[in-house]
């Protein structure tokens, strides 16, 4: 898994952990053809709620796609201060 952390690229393999702290900027993805599975643990409780209006059912066919869709990302922009993030483009 590949993580931009305030600049900086980090691949992350199994087994392995990353921490990045509140108001930090960041991503990240899967950059190869394997499958990539993955903990993920937010904090502020309720966060979940954030993915539960903007995410896009993985069993969908066009998952991927339609998660890019400018209709989502619109989406997201106006919810992320609801859930405490900061998005800087």
């Amino acid at each position: 898994m590949e993580f931009f952390i305030n600049g900086e690229v980090k691949n992350v393999r199994a087994g392995e952990s990353v921490d990045i702290p509140p108001k930090t900027l960041h991503t990240f993805g899967n950059k190869s053809n394997s499958t990539c599975k993955w903990v993920n643990i937010h904090s502020p409780k309720g966060f979940r709620g954030f993915f539960d209006k903007t995410g896009i059912p993985a069993q969908n066919e066009n998952a991927q796609q339609e998660s890019i869709a400018p209709k989502i990302i619109k989406k997201v922009f106006e919810l992320a201060a609801d859930f405490d993030m900061i998005i800087k483009v």
